[in-house]
């Protein structure tokens, strides 16, 4: 038994298109038989099932009638059979007939209308990766749009994070340049912390804190109807498929530059296929002027967590490591996150500043943070030499004091005479320092020359170390030259 659509188009390839059985055959995947038999009928034969009687047949008209006066459950319309007509089939077989017979339920929708200024419709939208540094991240697209005059506003994001969401309204707000009466958001955990069946809706402190700072009624849409925010639904799919088909996302400031051209040269400017008006021309000949003014300032989009930095003076934040100063590792600290910034603060103090990365697993690390740890490291190892140093008698004291003043690298010296030390003993070196000081040899040279021939068992005094006085340099008589032989 063939399908009626399988039937005539059969006839057709056969009399209109003039095809054999056998070429019929090839191109719908019957046998040749099978398209000849086919051909030769005239009309096609339907084969027919019996029906088979059921315990339900008597019952079958008063299960209509009962769908027609109202739409009772299954379970309501078994329970009544067997308490009024005394039905004693099964559940199921009352189950499936009712899922036959019952009318189909077709959702209808109420067109909402708004004045200008009214409201704004808010939603993420799911766009692919983005690359960051060594990894991707998740790319999301935040539209805005005016509900009356349908201008959008759109941004993207790295993240659906709460300061992603707040810093996407606060631009929007200053993109359209007024706040409208009600901003209207879905139930992401970014906005609505609860919306319980019964109408409660308990929102996130912080996106409250926003709308008293611009004065606006933050409204949630019922759960899992998404047609209550229409607008910006289809300003998302607008994104999706007029401005990201034939574009690869490179970076975040690259395609959201594209972005911002494509909103003001297509998006705002194109004729919508409601109001047949370009949403900007609308915006500001009826909608602009009804949005209330901005505040003087700008709301803080920041997040607030406190991290402990560990004992290699790392942060970590959002998968990442951020340096701070070595003298804050291991103490508790306070970090604000933007979507393009992290500081880090002690209490009230900002010790550090970071451009944030949404690479993952990386360190940034400010360079002036190394060179501090260096720098400590190095003067913590010139006090212990100066430390070590000053051990070896009363002359070590002249001998580094008269070092520092003449010499240009006194811990070069200091490391070769501490050297010294640990290959010959102290009182070697000592007595050398005492003779070095008694000669005004403040020189490393002297000591080690000193120090090995004391340690041979040389006596000094008959093998004296020569240091010419200070002034024996400049005891010197030159003859004045014969400036004759310069004249042409």
């Amino acid at each position: 038994m063939i399908s009626e659509e399988l039937y005539w188009q059969v006839h057709h390839l056969s009399r209109i298109e003039g095809l054999t059985a056998a070429q019929i055959a090839h191109k719908t995947g019957l046998s040749p038989p099978t398209v000849r038999k086919w051909l030769q009928s005239d009309r096609r034969e339907a084969r027919r099932q019996p029906e088979k009687s059921s315990i339900l047949d008597p019952y079958k008209d008063s299960i209509r009638r009962m769908l027609q006066r109202h739409d009772y459950t299954a379970v309501q319309i078994y329970q009544t059979l067997q308490r009024q007509e005394g039905y004693a089939g099964s559940y199921s077989q009352v189950k499936r007939f009712v899922r036959e017979v019952r009318p189909p339920r077709q959702k209808a929708y109420m067109s909402l209308r708004f004045r200008p200024g009214e409201a704004m419709q808010v939603d993420f939208g799911s766009c692919g990766t983005v690359p960051c540094g060594s990894s991707s991240r998740r790319l999301s697209v935040l539209v805005v749009t005016l509900c009356q005059s349908r201008l959008v506003y759109a941004e993207f994001f790295a993240c659906e994070r709460l300061e992603h969401l707040l810093t996407g309204i606060r631009h929007a707000l200053e993109f359209f340049g007024g706040v409208p009466e009600r901003v209207i958001v879905d139930n992401c955990r970014t906005a609505v912390l609860n919306h319980s069946a019964y109408g409660y809706v308990r929102l996130h402190p912080r996106f409250s804190e926003m709308a008293a700072h611009y004065g606006f009624q933050p409204v949630a849409c019922n759960p899992i109807s998404p047609h209550e925010k229409g607008r910006v639904e289809n300003g998302v799919k607008y994104v999706k498929y007029n401005f990201l088909p034939g574009r690869q996302p490179c970076n975040l400031p690259q395609i959201n530059a594209a972005l911002n051209e494509w909103q003001d040269n297509v998006a705002n400017t194109r004729i919508h296929g409601t109001t047949r008006e370009q949403p900007l021309e609308l915006f500001r000949r009826e909608e602009q002027q009804a949005l209330s003014p901005l505040p003087p300032m700008p709301a803080d989009c920041a997040i607030t967590e406190t991290h402990r930095a560990n004992k290699f003076c790392r942060v970590s934040f959002d998968s990442n490591r951020y340096s701070v100063p070595e003298k804050y590792a291991r103490k508790k600290l306070t970090v604000r996150a933007d979507p393009d910034r992290v500081l880090i603060y002690e209490r009230e103090k900002l010790i550090t500043e970071h451009s944030r990365s949404y690479d993952r697993n990386t360190e940034v690390v400010d360079p002036d943070h190394l060179e501090e740890m260096k720098q400590t490291r190095r003067t913590a190892r010139e006090q212990n030499l100066e430390h070590d140093f000053l051990t070896l008698g009363s002359a070590a004291e002249t001998f580094l004091q008269e070092l520092k003043r003449k010499q240009l690298n006194p811990r070069y010296h200091l490391r070769r005479i501490m050297t010294l030390v640990q290959m010959h003993g102290k009182a070697p070196v000592i007595t050398a320092l005492e003779n070095a000081v008694q000669f005004s040899a403040f020189r490393a040279e002297y000591v080690e020359h000193l120090t090995i021939n004391y340690n041979g068992g040389t006596d000094y005094d008959n093998n004296p170390l020569h240091v010419p006085r200070a002034g024996d340099a400049l005891d010197k008589s030159v003859d004045e030259p014969d400036m004759n032989q310069y004249k042409l």
